[in-house]
């Protein structure tokens, strides 16, 4: 790998990354304020802080996690070394979209639970993307993690990758 695609998977990595803890951050603030809510009996901003948990689910993680099945999961399950690890963080994805149907319909007190789970199994999740798959894809020679994520706002975010010319484009 020259240096160029070293610098880009580089720039990818981190990019993802930097996503990843904006969500995290994200979720594990509004269910703070969710739990913290409940906990006073202020059920306006529990009603509200539970609508932006949902909102957050269905725009920015179900969006994030089909975005990573498509671009990310697929050519790195293609490897041997990587199926079982693509299956388990596919696991975790129906996971959480079981999650943010359970919380569609819970209130008060199971809501905060259901929001806690959430938030922890989400964080829990994109730690192993971040420590596991992610430099995985990054230093496998037919792999591309920048060419897989440029333009996506869905895994990078408001950051912009773009892969080298010659980026090494079997993924697709």
């Amino acid at each position: 790998m020259d240096e160029t695609n070293v610098e880009a998977e580089s720039a990818a990595v981190k990019a993802m990354v930097r996503h990843h803890t904006e969500l995290v951050a994200r979720v594990q603030a509004t269910t703070a304020e969710l739990t913290r809510a409940i906990d006073i009996g202020d059920e306006d901003t529990a009603y509200n802080a539970h609508g932006i948990l949902l909102e957050w689910g269905e725009r920015e993680m179900l969006p994030h996690a089909a975005a990573e099945e498509a671009q990310l999961y697929r050519p790195a399950g293609a490897r041997e070394e990587a199926r079982l690890l693509v299956e388990a963080l596919t696991a975790d994805h129906q996971d959480l979209a079981a999650l943010l149907d359970e919380l569609r319909g819970a209130a008060g007190i199971e809501a905060a639970t259901v929001a806690s789970s959430l938030s922890r199994v989400f964080a829990l999740h994109v730690e192993k993307e971040n420590r596991v798959l992610l430099p995985f894809i990054a230093r496998t020679p037919d792999l591309s993690l920048s060419a897989a994520v440029e333009g996506l706002v869905e895994l990078v975010g408001d950051t912009h990758v773009h892969a080298p010319d010659e980026s090494r484009h079997a993924h697709g």
